[in-house]
C-alpha cells in the first residue's frame, strides 16, 4: 500500500522525553495524493520523459506560461522528475543547494557510469522464464563479475533494459569493467557476449536540453532537503512529506503516481550530494520517517541503500501492523543503535522488541527502553560478524553417479595403466588437447617410519604449487598438453603400484558426478556438453630408483572426462594429480568433510575444485586458515585458477 496521509490530530501527544534522536520539527499530515496534472516516475525512481516532452511544453506556452499558476502539463512534470534520478544537470554544490546555485554548463555524467550490451539471454534456457530471464540474468551477473574479475566487494547494475535480442544494462565504469570479464561465461547453456553499448538510458544528455519548468521542480525537490536537514545534529527529516506544500505544488502526489517512487527521487538525489559512504556517514545518521502513513517498509526500503550506516531511526505514527512490516530491512542498517516505533500497531507486539535484536546486532534502545548495554551490543555484533564467515557444510554420504559404466572402465584402465603401460593409458584416453598437472605438498605429518619416507626429487621439480610457483612462465612450463608430451612425462617418474581395485577397496574413496559444460571437441555444442568429474583419493606403493627405498604415498587424482573424437569415445579433459607424505586412510566421515571443505572453499572463493584441493592441502586442511592463505595469495594465482563459467 502506498503511503497516505495521516489524520492530524495523531501528534498531539508523541515526541516526550526523547533521547535517541534530535527534536524533530513539527509535522502535520502524513503523504497524501492530490488530484489534477501527475508526474511520473518509473520502477527505479527514474521521472519518465515522454517522447513529446518538448514539443508538447512548447506547444502549451502561450496557454500556460512558465509564470502561469495553471497546472503544468503531464509532459512536463514527466521531464521534471526525469532531471532528479537520471544523473542530468551536473553535480549538485556541496550539501543540498539553494535552488539559485543549480548551474547551466554542460556536466557529463555524475556518476560516471557505462552502458553494457548483452547477447545471448534469448538463446538460453531462462527465456522461458518470468519476465524473459532478465532478472535472472542480472542475478547472474552480480554474482559472477567479483570473482571473474577478482574482486572482495559487490558489484551492482543499475539499471537493465530487454530490448528485442539484447539486454542494456548500466554500471558505474568500476563495475562496469568487472563485469566486461564474464564476457564468453556460459548462462542458462548459452555464452554471453559483453560489449560497451550505445547510451540508452541517457546518461549524457546536458542539462540544457531540459525544460527550464524541469531544472525549476528539480530545485524545488533539493530545496526542500535542504530545509529538512539539520548538518549539526546529522539529522535529515522525512517526516510528513504529504503535507509539504511545495511537493504538493509539483503535483508528487497525483492519482496512479507511487510515493515510493518520489522516495527513491529524493534519495537519488541525495546520492548525487553525498557521493561516498564515507561521506553519507559523516553527514547523515539519523532519520525520520515518521507520519508517513507506512504500512511496510516497501515503499521507502532505498533509505537503506542511501544511507546503510544510520544510528538513529524514527518510524513513529505510522501503519506499521508487525514486524513483518520492517522484514525488508533485516539486517540492513548494521550500525542502527536506535529505533523509535512508537504509535504503531506493532508497538503492541509482545515480543518485536527480541526479534528486532536479532535482526541489528548494535541495537540498544526501542522506544526510549534501553534494550540492551553497549558492551552487549558490541559482543551481538560480534557473535553475527562470525557467523557471516562462510563455513564448510557437514559432512555428507559419498556421490557417484555413472549410469552408463563409463567412469568405472575408465577408473579400472586408469589404475592398471599407470602401474603397468603409461604409453598404452595416455594413448587410450588422452588426446592433443588433453592437460595434466603435478602437485607436490610436503607438509603433513606422515604415518610411516622415517625409513620408509620417501624423498620427493623426483617430482620437485614438475610441481606446479601455484602457491609457490607464482610466475607465469614457471606455471606454463608445469602445464602438459597433449598425449605424447604426458606420456613421456610419465614415463620419467618412478614406478608405482596401487592397492587392487578388487580385494582393497577399502583404501580408496572415489566419487563421480556429472559435470556441465564440458568442451566439446566436434564444436556442434558451443555450450559444451555434460561431462563427468571423477576425484580419487587413495595411496599406492612406490620404488625409489637411487635410495632403493620402497615405500607408500597417499595421492589426489581429479580428472574430467569428456566426450573423445573419432574412435576415441571417451577423453580426459583435464588431469590434476596431487600427492602427499602418506597418511593412513582416513575415516569415510573425515574424507568426506574434506570434499564438502573443498567444495564450499570453491563456492567462496571461485576457484576450481583442483584449486581449492591446492589451497586447502597447503593449509592442512583446516578451512580458516585456507580462507585466509587464500586471500594472501589471491593476486598471483592464474586466471585458470577460478572458475570461469556458469550456470
Amino acid at each position: 500500500m502506498a503511503p497516505r496521509g495521516t489524520k492530524s490530530s495523531a501528534s498531539a501527544t508523541r515526541g516526550r522525553g526523547r533521547s535517541n534522536t534530535p527534536n524533530l520539527t513539527p509535522r502535520g499530515g502524513g503523504i497524501q495524493k492530490r488530484r489534477g496534472d501527475r508526474l511520473r516516475i518509473d520502477k527505479d525512481g527514474d521521472l519518465v520523459m515522454g517522447t513529446n516532452a518538448t514539443s508538447n511544453t512548447n506547444k502549451r506556452r502561450g496557454a500556460s506560461g512558465p509564470n502561469s499558476s495553471k497546472p503544468a502539463s503531464r509532459s512536463r512534470q514527466n521531464a521534471i522528475l526525469s532531471t532528479l534520478t537520471s544523473g542530468r544537470g551536473g553535480a549538485l554544490s556541496a550539501r543540498f543547494s539553494q535552488p539559485g546555485n543549480l548551474r547551466t554548463t554542460r556536466a557529463s555524467n555524475p556518476e560516471n557510469c557505462t552502458t553494457i550490451k548483452i547477447t545471448g539471454l534469448k538463446e538460453s534456457k531462462a527465456a522461458n522464464n518470468e519476465g524473459g530471464g532478465l532478472k535472472d540474468l542480472i542475478s547472474f551477473v552480480e554474482r559472477k563479475a567479483p570473482s571473474a574479475a577478482k574482486l572482495t566487494r559487490s558489484v551492482r547494475v543499475k539499471k537493465s533494459r530487454l530490448d528485442g535480442p539484447f539486454v542494456y544494462i548500466l554500471a558505474t565504469k568500476t563495475d562496469g569493467e568487472a563485469i566486461m570479464t564474464l564476457n564468453n561465461f556460459m548462462f542458462a547453456g548459452t555464452p554471453l557476449k559483453f560489449e560497451v553499448g550505445p547510451d540508452v538510458f541517457n546518461t549524457n544528455t546536458s542539462k540544457e536540453s531540459l525544460s527550464s519548468e524541469a531544472q525549476e521542480a528539480k530545485a524545488k525537490l533539493t530545496a526542500i532537503l535542504q530545509k529538512r536537514y539539520n548538518p549539526e545534529a546529522k539529522f535529515l527529516d522525512l517526516s510528513a512529506l504529504g503535507d509539504d506544500a511545495e511537493l504538493k505544488g509539483i503535483g508528487a502526489f497525483e492519482p496512479g503516481v507511487l510515493p515510493e517512487k518520489l522516495f527513491k527521487a529524493l534519495m537519488k538525489i541525495c546520492d548525487e550530494t553525498f557521493k561516498t559512504p564515507e561521506a553519507k556517514q559523516e553527514a547523515i545518521t539519523v532519520v525520520s520517517l515518521a507520519r508517513n502513513a507506512l504500512t511496510d517498509v516497501q515503499q521507502v526500503f532505498s533509505l537503506a541503500d542511501t544511507f546503510p550506516n544510520l544510528k538513529q531511526l524514527d518510524l513513529s505514527e505510522n501503519r506499521i501492523p508487525n514486524t513483518k512490516g520492517l522484514g525488508r530491512w533485516r539486517n540492513k542498517f548494521r550500525l542502527l543503535e536506535g529505533l523509535l516505533v512508537l504509535d504503531n500497531p506493532i508497538a503492541v507486539e509482545n515480543s518485536f522488541g527480541v526479534e528486532l535484536l536479532k535482526w541489528w546486532p548494535w541495537l540498544q534502545n526501542v522506544n526510549h527502553i534501553q534494550a540492551r548495554t553497549p558492551e552487549e551490543a558490541a559482543a551481538a555484533a560480534a557473535e553475527a560478524s562470525a557467523k557471516r564467515q562462510p563455513q564448510p557444510i557437514p559432512p555428507a554420504e559419498a556421490v557417484y553417479i555413472d549410469e552408463s559404466g563409463v567412469a568405472e572402465t575408465f577408473i579400472r584402465d586408469l589404475i592398471a595403466g599407470y602401474d603397468s603401460d603409461r604409453t598404452k593409458l595416455s594413448a587410450m584416453y588422452y588426446d592433443a588437447d588433453s592437460v595434466f598437472t603435478l602437485n607436490v605438498n610436503t607438509h603433513g605429518k606422515p604415518s610411516l617410519s622415517p625409513d620408509e619416507i620417501l624423498p620427493w626429487a623426483a617430482y620437485i621439480k614438475l610441481s606446479r604449487n601455484i602457491l609457490k610457483i607464482t610466475t607465469k612462465s614457471g606455471r606454463h612450463q608445469r602445464t602438459f598438453q597433449g598425449a605424447i608430451l604426458i606420456s613421456e612425462l610419465w614415463n620419467s617418474l618412478p614406478a608405482t603400484k596401487h592397492p587392487d581395485l578388487e580385494t582393497e577397496i577399502n583404501k580408496y574413496t572415489i566419487e563421480c558426478r556429472p559435470l556441465d559444460h564440458v568442451p566439446d571437441p566436434t564444436g556442434n555444442s558451443p555450450a559444451g556438453v555434460t561431462g563427468l568429474n571423477i576425484v580419487i583419493n587413495g595411496e599406492f606403493e612406490e620404488a625409489d630408483a637411487a635410495s632403493g627405498k620402497i615405500g607408500k604415498r597417499s595421492f589426489t587424482r581429479s580428472i574430467t572426462l569428456g566426450p573423445g573424437r573419432g574412435e576415441k569415445q571417451v577423453r580426459v579433459v583435464s588431469d590434476m594429480l596431487a600427492l602427499r607424505c602418506f597418511r593412513r586412510v582416513a575415516p569415510i566421515s573425515e574424507v568426506h568433510l574434506n570434499i564438502q571443505k573443498i567444495q564450499e572453499l570453491s563456492h567462496v572463493t571461485g576457484l576450481t575444485l583442483g584449486y581449492s584441493e591446492l589451497c586447502l592441502g597447503d593449509a592442512g586442511y583446516d578451512y580458516q586458515a585456507a580462507l585466509r592463505l587464500f586471500e594472501e595469495k589471491k593476486h598471483q594465482l592464474p586466471p585458470e585458477a577460478f572458475i570461469a563459467t556458469g550456470t
